[in-house]
């Protein structure tokens, strides 16, 4: 088991989620944020994390869409959190703007929600895809570009993506900047990747 362990902490207004991709079998539920937020250490032993983990706590903001659609919008909470929270705020005013025409652009997970996760250029796509909650589970991304742009791709880790075209990627290292110069994603509409 790699030492890489995402926290999902997810804001449903009337509660709070918790998981992790990494340890499936781990779920709990918390009145407030800071009740999820005191239990991780607890959870973590309880679910059987590698000694000494690389743990990264992601925030997830649930919004439900008028036709009852789940946009999960998820920042990594991290040392580049005032960059990923600066791409979160693009996000809402795009999901404001835009409502549930946002989510045509995203591919939804098995659970049909749809994850977006707000992402720097540095990302890599294996710290990315490594978010999903299982294998072949679509990883929808937002990223700004230097004009202020916002930006979609979304990208897959295995599995078998049938309803969209993509491209297929086999450098899971590579980073959103990176692809983005590379032509693989497209900086005018919503790419899809898949890693192999």
């Amino acid at each position: 088991m790699s030492r890489l362990v995402h926290i999902i902490l997810t804001d449903y207004s009337s509660g709070v989620g918790l998981r992790s991709p990494q340890m499936p079998e781990l779920f709990a539920g918390y009145p407030q944020m800071f009740q999820a937020l005191a239990a991780v250490p607890e959870l973590l032993t309880f679910g059987g994390a590698p000694e000494n983990p690389n743990v990264v706590e992601h925030r997830e903001f649930a919004v439900t869409t008028p036709d009852d659609r789940m946009l999960l919008m998820r920042v990594a909470d991290d040392a580049e959190f005032s960059h990923r929270a600066m791409v979160l705020g693009a996000i809402r005013r795009a999901f404001e703007l835009m409502g549930g025409e946002l989510l045509e652009t995203l591919l939804a997970t098995s659970l049909d929600e749809y994850v977006l996760i707000a992402a720097l250029d540095t990302d890599s796509l294996e710290w990315l895809t490594s978010q999903a909650d299982r294998l072949g589970e679509p990883v929808n991304l937002a990223w700004q570009s230097p004009d202020g742009a916002l930006h979609f791709a979304t990208v897959v880790r295995g599995g078998d993506v049938v309803d969209r075209p993509y491209e297929l990627v086999d450098d899971g290292a590579t980073t959103v900047g990176e692809l983005v110069k590379s032509g693989s994603m497209s900086s005018s509409d919503t790419s899809l990747l898949q890693l192999v």
